[in-house]
């Protein structure tokens, strides 16, 4: 749908859209139409090169994510999140592998949580929203801004009731269901390989492949959903499950070393 700007338009003259206005998401998730007025006070975005090299910016080290839902007043932060990347894979070196609910309790929070009033303000947003960001050079970069339903709502489905009813009624208060912290991970294929009852033994999954499905070497075979009353439990709860999976399937790791937990 991104910049399909005649779909976008009839589907908003012929439906009812909750959140965004799509003929405003491309503007809106744009980091190069970033209003100067909102790049301040150690909110910056990424300088580009002309010489792009994909090392050049990286999503894994210090990087995480805010979701929140946004109305006409104050947004609701949903939590923080921590971004995870696959390890070691050279061909795919952003490949999405997951997230986990952390505390972020950094002297960065308060500049992040003013420019999420700020933004919501200055563009009227509403419903789901997610952005990524990265401490660097004691400022916080913006990375990417996804005004829509993101890897990360299906953390907050897990601790919130209702989840898709508070994207649709935003300024309707959200119902907590758990004070637990969330991650899930997705696990992806080292090699081509067919599945076999074997993973029928990993616990807690979803978005399961069939036994006897051939899976190409880079594709996704299965996510984890893991749980725990804390951040570091479960972020040892997290290399547990990953250590367990690839006991019985060949797939990559998840870079979780690098975080000081």
């Amino acid at each position: 749908m991104e910049g399909k700007k005649d779909i976008q338009q009839y589907i908003e003259s012929n439906f009812d859209v909750f959140g965004i206005p799509l003929t405003q998401f491309d503007d809106i998730s744009d980091l190069n139409k970033i209003h100067n007025s909102l790049l301040k006070n150690k909110i910056k975005i990424p300088e580009i090169s002309d010489t792009f090299n994909y090392k050049s910016l990286s999503k894994s080290y210090n990087s995480f994510s805010i979701s929140f839902i946004a109305s006409d007043s104050d947004p609701v932060i949903l939590g923080f999140n921590q971004l995870f990347i696959v390890e070691n894979n050279t061909k795919y070196p952003f490949l999405h592998a997951g997230a986990m609910i952390i505390d972020f309790e950094q002297p960065y929070r308060g500049y992040m949580l003013d420019w999420i009033k700020a933004i919501t303000k200055y563009y009227s947003l509403t419903g789901y929203i997610s952005i990524d960001f990265k401490i660097f050079s004691n400022n916080l970069e913006i990375l990417d801004i996804n005004p829509r339903l993101s890897g990360s709502y299906r953390l907050y489905t897990r601790k919130y009731k209702n989840l898709m009813f508070n994207h649709m009624k935003p300024s309707d208060p959200l119902n907590l269901k758990s004070n637990d912290y969330f991650s899930y991970i997705i696990l992806y294929a080292k090699n081509d390989l067919v599945v076999d009852r074997g993973i029928s033994s990993i616990e807690d999954v979803s978005d399961t492949p069939n036994i006897g499905q051939a899976i190409k070497k880079d594709m996704p075979i299965m996510t984890l959903n893991i749980r725990a009353n804390n951040q570091h439990n479960l972020f040892k709860e997290i290399k547990r499950r990953i250590i367990s999976a690839m006991k019985i399937i060949d797939c990559y790791n998840t870079q979780l070393d690098y975080e000081q937990y």
